[in-house]
């Protein structure tokens, strides 16, 4: 296995843990300096720093550096995001399964929420690009705003590009209703066309079976 990957450290220190081998977590230790400087695996090196943290085979000077080197390269990753803009935020913040509480008491969320501030302005001052395909960029704006409690910053901004939301969101219900309306087979079961692969799988399986059964004959 990759070593270098911290999925595969996270087996490792597990299996320390399970036979009580010192000198396999101070491996996991030793490779775990590595990961933050090229690691993108914002989930896995966060659950690699909890198992280090809560790892009785692993010094709480090791855990404390490793988590202290995976906050500062988080905070590159969202510098770097910030400075390009909120779908950047919103493409890294997505990615994870839940709230980043661990930088609640630093200057690294706020920068994130200006960031969506300063795309909600925009939008409430600017709203005549969006389209329908802009629902789920809004409800992702408005989701982050609301759960760090920075809608109620600017309420009339958010209010605004909300009903905009609204709008679209019903825009598209309205359109797809009209077109279940106009078409010829509404009510009508779909008969799906048959899938080639399948079509193919079963051709080689009846040439097998004729195969099989001519070589069963013998010669001639």
């Amino acid at each position: 296995m990759d070593d270098a990957r911290e999925d595969h450290l996270e087996w490792a220190l597990d299996t320390a843990e399970t036979i009580g081998s010192s000198s396999l977590a101070d491996y996991v230790a030793e490779r775990a300096r590595e990961l933050p400087q090229w690691s993108e695996n914002t989930k896995d090196l966060l659950r690699l720093a909890d198992s280090l943290e809560g790892s009785r085979l692993i010094t709480q000077e090791v855990s404390a550096e490793f988590r202290a080197l995976v906050d500062n390269h988080f905070s590159s990753q969202i510098s770097e995001r910030v400075a390009g803009g909120w779908i950047a935020v919103n493409n890294w913040y997505a990615y994870l399964d839940e709230p980043i509480g661990w930088l609640a008491d630093g200057t690294l969320l706020d920068d994130m929420v200006e960031c969506a501030l300063e795309e909600l302005r925009e939008l409430a001052a600017e709203p005549g690009d969006l389209s329908e395909a802009s629902i789920g960029f809004l409800e992702a704006l408005l989701g982050f705003l609301t759960d760090n409690d920075a809608h109620l910053l600017h309420e009339e901004e958010f209010r605004a590009v909300d009903r905009i939301r609204e709008q679209l969101t019903r825009a598209r219900e309205a359109a797809w209703r009209s077109l279940a309306e106009r078409s010829p087979d509404r009510g009508r079961p779909v008969k799906l066309p048959p899938n080639p692969r399948h079509e193919q799988v079963v051709v080689v399986s009846e040439f097998m079976s004729d195969l099989g059964n001519a070589e069963s004959d013998g010669p001639g």
